[in-house]
């Protein structure tokens, strides 16, 4: 302390010398002397010189001196010699003052009350000084000085509860709030963002300090809860966020440790009053980071709280919507999606370690207002906030839908089975009508059809989804087709292109159950009556809807390529009968014979049709398929009827195939000049 006082000593008597020196450079180059300095030496001025001399600049003003840098050497030299020696100086005279008590106690020099008022006589010399500093101009090194004030105080008030026993605890708490407020004080008068940051670490750790071991969650969170409005306040008026990072880790640090000491079920209500509390606190912090952290944070320690998930899903829930609120009034993209993501993901996590839930009505109506409160946040930026969707409500609209089906199915779907088909329409039809109005309060632009389309395109796949779960069987590939054909007609309707891709995946879903499952759902012809069994009539309907889709198409390969799609099923779908017929009216021993020679004079008979149909109806596409069909009948006829069928059969094919292709021949001779015309017509067209 001598070495201090002597050092401030020598700066404040500097610092006079140096005001002396600029009242004379003033008095000699005729300036009016500063308002309010008042000279500590006063002294007759020196004479006039002979000449005029030089007259050298006027000196910086004393408070620009300590932080104006005047060159980048200069301004490194200032950081060190300045921030970063000055704080060191700070840390290394507390723990010189700590080892200097500690040695000072162990000889038995001063009594325990002189120990505590040596150190608040300390702490008030050093604030004192530190104001005189700072008035001088010299902020940084006043903040030094006042922060090792503040934490001589901390430690004084501590000492004199903890280990002297000279203060009952509330005494002392009372004090190390003082402490506290006259930080928070001194911060805001001096502009001192570490002043307020040294408050606001000691202010934390008081409770932990003075504890005794005993179990006071009100008194603890309600303290936490005013010291974290304090720094949440400072750090809006101030622009200090460092301070809101100090208030989340804090507040982290003191819940979890209470939690991991104290939680049991006497405490869970105050323990989930205060956690709403602290997240109401710290989710109106200005950072985006501690609002993250806040929401991922909460929404883990929900489950922790209430273990089973018809209890966390509620206290989860709460955290959701103050983050759609957030998102609301901030304005950040990402909030709602994060805020889906914290509520999910707890729930899923519990799911995949815990097992299937006992409580499951509880638990749907949980995640029925989930389910919600997020699809009422898509009704209210479209309808009531009236704003374009952006990729984030997308997402969130997309995610919400998924993720609750997902939920609801895996916990329902084992003991309500026959239910889940209505349950998946009904989400169909809450998001088609969510289509409609989102369309309705769409612009013409395509971002403003996007939120619509999206919805439409839920609902169409709940459709797609429900019909395998509701139905069995054909019904499964034929309400797809249907399906497929409904999606083609909205498409052409508002000349949409995503919904020309939907319709041609359902296309795709139907064609691969009908040929993965559908064509051999028999064992043989004799499980089936010709023509007059389901299979037939399912192939019927998948080539109807292909061909309905194909005049609807708007582009010309989309249409041709379900054309062609539908003739290849129908074409199938009779090579199927006629191995059936085969398999019901013919020796076993002839069934290979019988079958690979009707199946050529079948294929060979379609291929005439398609020729035939294409020089009627003046359609290339016709012409071009019995064409190529005719092609794939000759070179199957010649590399493999050839070798397998047996004389009878080889000549009846070779017959019948060779007496089609003359026909055929005579169709393009008969008709040459008028397909010449058409095709003439077309290129000229």
């Amino acid at each position: 302390m001598d070495a201090i006082s002597e050092a401030l000593a020598r700066l404040i008597r500097r610092q006079e010398d140096m005001d002396a020196r600029l009242r004379r450079l003033e008095r000699v180059a005729g300036v009016a002397p500063a308002e309010g300095v008042v000279e500590s030496r006063p002294q007759a001025p020196p004479p006039l010189p002979s000449s005029p001399a030089p007259i050298p600049p006027p000196l910086p003003p004393a408070a620009s001196r300590e932080s104006e840098p005047v060159s980048n050497e200069s301004q490194m030299e200032t950081m060190v010699g300045l921030n970063w020696i000055n704080r060191i100086a700070v840390i290394t005279l507390i723990f010189g003052t700590a080892f200097f008590f500690k040695y000072a106690i162990d000889n038995n020099w001063i009594g325990p009350g002189v120990r505590v008022a040596l150190g608040v006589l300390a702490a008030a010399v050093s604030m004192v000084c530190g104001d005189r500093m700072w008035r001088r101009g010299q902020q940084i090194f006043a903040q030094g000085l006042l922060g090792l004030g503040l934490a001589l105080l901390y430690l004084s008030f501590y000492a004199a509860f903890q280990l002297y026993q000279l203060f009952p605890q509330g005494v002392s708490f009372v004090l190390m709030m003082a402490v506290t407020g006259l930080a928070f004080v001194l911060s805001v008068r001096y502009e001192s963002r570490a002043t307020a940051l040294l408050g606001l670490l000691g202010g934390y750790l008081t409770p932990v300090m003075l504890s005794t071991g005993q179990n006071h969650p009100w008194v603890l969170f309600g303290y936490t809860f005013v010291l974290n409005s304090l720094g949440l306040l400072l750090a809006r008026t101030r622009r200090w966020p460092v301070l809101e990072f100090v208030t989340f880790a804090a507040t982290l640090l003191l819940f979890g440790g209470w939690f991991a000491t104290w939680f049991d079920d006497a405490n869970r209500a105050v323990a989930t009053v205060f956690a709403v509390a602290f997240y109401g606190q710290l989710a109106s912090a200005q950072s985006p980071v501690v609002w993250l952290l806040t929401q991922l944070f909460a929404s883990f320690g929900a489950p922790e709280l209430w273990t089973q998930p018809q209890n966390f899903l509620w206290l989860e829930m709460v955290f959701a919507a103050g983050g759609l609120i957030v998102a609301d009034r901030r304005r950040w993209k990402g909030a709602p999606a994060w805020s889906l993501f914290t509520l999910w993901l707890p729930y899923w996590l519990w799911v995949v370690f815990q097992g299937q839930p006992q409580d499951r009505g509880m638990i749907f109506g949980a995640l029925l207002a989930a389910f919600i409160l997020f699809f009422g946040w898509t009704l209210w930026w479209s309808k009531w906030r009236g704003r374009l969707a952006q990729a984030t409500d997308l997402l969130v609209l997309a995610a919400n839908a998924t993720t609750f089906y997902a939920a609801s199915y895996r916990m329902l779907n084992p003991v309500a089975h026959a239910y889940m088909g209505t349950f998946t329409l009904a989400l169909g039809a809450i998001h088609l009508i969510l289509a409609k109005i989102l369309w309705k309060e769409a612009t013409d632009d395509d971002e403003g059809t996007w939120p619509g389309l999206l919805a439409l395109a839920i609902t169409l796949t709940f459709l797609t989804l429900a019909i395998p779960i509701q139905l069995t069987g054909f019904r499964v590939t034929m309400a797809w087709a249907l399906e497929g054909v409904a999606i083609a007609w909205v498409a052409a309707r508002f000349k949409n292109d995503l919904m020309r891709l939907a319709a041609l995946i359902v296309f795709l879903l139907a064609l691969a159950r009908l040929v993965a499952w559908d064509a051999w759902i028999y064992p043989d012809g004799n499980h089936f009556t010709a023509v007059l069994n389901s299979r037939f009539l399912t192939f019927t309907v998948m080539t109807a809807c292909l061909w309905l889709a194909a005049r609807m198409a708007g582009a010309a390969v989309e249409a041709m390529v379900l054309y062609v799609a539908g003739h290849f099923v129908l074409l199938w779908i009779l090579i199927l009968e006629i191995a059936g017929w085969a398999e019901r009216s013919v020796r076993q021993a002839d069934l290979p014979n019988v079958e690979t020679a009707a199946i050529s004079i079948l294929m060979a008979l379609y291929a005439l049709t398609l020729v035939s149909a294409g020089v009627v109806t003046r359609t290339p596409i016709n012409r071009f398929l019995g064409l190529g069909l005719m092609g794939i009948v000759v070179a199957k006829l010649y590399l493999y009827d050839v070798w397998q069928l047996s004389r009878g059969f080889r000549i009846t094919a070779f017959l019948g195939l060779g007496a089609m292709l003359l026909v055929v021949s005579y169709l393009y001779s008969r008709f040459k000049p008028i397909i010449e015309r058409l095709w003439k017509d077309d290129g000229t067209s």
